[in-house]
């Protein structure tokens, strides 16, 4: 998105100090908003703007890692555990990173508190709905970002996921603002709303626990976010190995 910023004054001072202070102050603020403006990948909507409330993100950890042969989690990438890297990297940036896994103390060795999953192993739409119920217990409506614990995440992956749930928090009628690629959805690195929560649920009891098929359902505003590359993700140690070569 095109950001663009005019400032215009006329202020005649006599005194040359006050004004070099005002120009000065004038140049400072105008670098700021520049700094601060959207991404050219955002979804723009009336009443986007360049001061977004932080919104809470959570790490989805309860999956089985058949694939993989041991937990993804506790993987160690750069020497730290993936699940405390990813952990660090996006308490950076959220107010609140909350892990949901099937127990509370299922990393405590890493130091780490778990949101219960109460259905457990029943695929990524449940521990999607968890963190969207701790959300409105413990914080009201809105939104949550979301983002698989087997992603490496960079700076850049953080940044925009920042960005989506900025974006559907300033949305009054979004479930959802999910990441894809230009083939296909990547629900696990989007941000979803509370509002979501019944067309979850009904879903999953339903045993529609497909979050790529509810995100393709014109029944819900899910807004698309366009990534350049979406943030990489593996599913076996072969896998592993390619990315980090």
């Amino acid at each position: 998105m095109t950001c663009a910023l005019e400032v215009r004054c006329s202020i005649q001072l006599s005194y040359t100090g006050v004004s070099d202070y005002f120009t000065k102050a004038r140049t400072a603020l105008a670098r700021r908003f520049a700094d601060l403006a959207f991404k050219p990948t955002w979804t723009v909507r009336p009443g986007d703007g360049p001061f977004p409330e932080p919104q809470p993100v959570a790490l989805l950890a309860g999956g089985r890692s058949s694939r993989f042969g041991s937990d993804k989690a506790r993987v160690h990438v750069g020497g730290v555990p993936l699940l405390r890297r990813n952990h660090a990297l996006l308490t950076s940036a959220f107010t609140h990173v909350a892990i949901v896994g099937p127990r509370a103390d299922a990393y405590a060795d890493l130091g780490l508190v778990c949101t219960p999953d109460d259905t457990p192993h029943r695929g990524p739409m449940a521990g999607v709905i968890a963190a969207l119920e701790q959300r409105l217990a413990t914080r009201g409506p809105g939104p949550v970002a979301i983002c698989a614990c087997d992603t490496l995440l960079s700076a850049q992956a953080v940044d925009q996921i920042q960005h989506m749930a900025a974006a559907l928090a300033d949305s009054v009628s979004a479930a959802a603002v999910a990441g894809h690629d230009g083939h296909r959805w990547q629900p696990l690195f989007a941000a979803y709303s509370t509002h979501a929560l019944p067309s979850l649920h009904a879903a999953l009891s339903a045993g529609r626990a497909s979050l790529t098929r509810w995100l393709d359902d014109p029944a819900h505003a899910v807004v698309r976010h366009h990534l350049v590359r979406a943030p990489a993700t593996f599913n076996t140690p072969e896998e592993l190995a390619q990315i980090q070569d």
